[in-house]
């Protein structure tokens, strides 16, 4: 199970400039754990080279358990108050994937693979389709 979840691709979110360019502003809670949830899943999706397989699981299961914490402090309401839907999908697509990838690492359960993978594409095909208009209005509320 863990060979499938070495080899998976996280996504591609949006540029450190992006997550940057609203970094300095007051922004809402909401806000902030978005940003830092998306740049905390393109750190786990930046393997070392040579890293082994165990130690890239020890590697990225405390960046999952941020996006998971990053989570929790994100207000659905809020999110989707700046872009539709991008609170629904943050939370049902990319927080649930960083869930399950945990559920993997620790073995508890053993379909959690297939719903990651299932997360992932679906915020991954959301995002594409909207991470210019979200990014968007989000610059456009709070940026620089």
């Amino acid at each position: 199970m863990r060979g499938i979840f070495l080899a998976l691709p996280l996504i591609v979110l949006l540029t450190p400039h992006e997550s940057r360019a609203v970094s300095g502003q007051n922004l809402p809670d909401s806000v902030q754990a978005f940003y830092i949830a998306l740049d905390t899943l393109l750190k786990a999706d930046e393997r070392p080279e040579g890293i082994t397989p165990e130690a890239n699981v020890a590697r990225i299961r405390p960046l999952m358990e941020q996006v998971v914490d990053g989570g929790t402090k994100a207000n659905r309401a809020e999110l989707n108050s700046l872009y539709p839907q991008l609170g629904d999908h943050f939370l049902d697509d990319a927080v649930a994937h960083a869930q399950y990838v945990i559920q993997v690492i620790d073995g508890k359960d053993p379909d959690a693979m297939t719903r990651a993978i299932a997360a992932i594409v679906r915020w991954k095909k959301w995002w594409n389709a909207n991470q210019k208009e979200a990014t968007t209005a989000i610059l456009n509320r709070y940026g620089e």
